[in-house]
């Protein structure tokens, strides 16, 4: 982590207790610990990783299309969306 790189990890919520994952991810976007910016990329099935702690811009979703592509969603910009339709939904639109 001192040095930089990269971490990937596949289905890193297999390998970790909840606390423990939520502390390692902490460590990542800490620059203090973190300071040549090290990075973390991992695939989970585990949506309590999103709590509010976590920087939603750097969470992606990714699904199959029907024609079998893979489709990548910011999560970010999903929040966004959901809350436009909701105060359409509001307003009866």
């Amino acid at each position: 982590m001192h040095k930089g790189g990269l971490l990937v990890s596949d289905e890193i919520d297999n390998n970790f207790h909840p606390s423990l994952l939520k502390k390692l991810i902490s460590l990542f976007q800490n620059p203090k610990v973190s300071k040549a910016n090290a990075q973390l990329l991992f695939t989970s099935h585990d949506t309590n990783l999103m709590d509010r702690d976590c920087m939603r811009d750097q969470f992606y979703f990714a699904e199959k299309t029907d024609l079998l592509d893979t489709k990548i969603l910011v999560v970010q910009f999903l929040m966004v969306k959901l809350f436009i339709l909701l105060i359409f939904y509001k307003k009866g639109l």
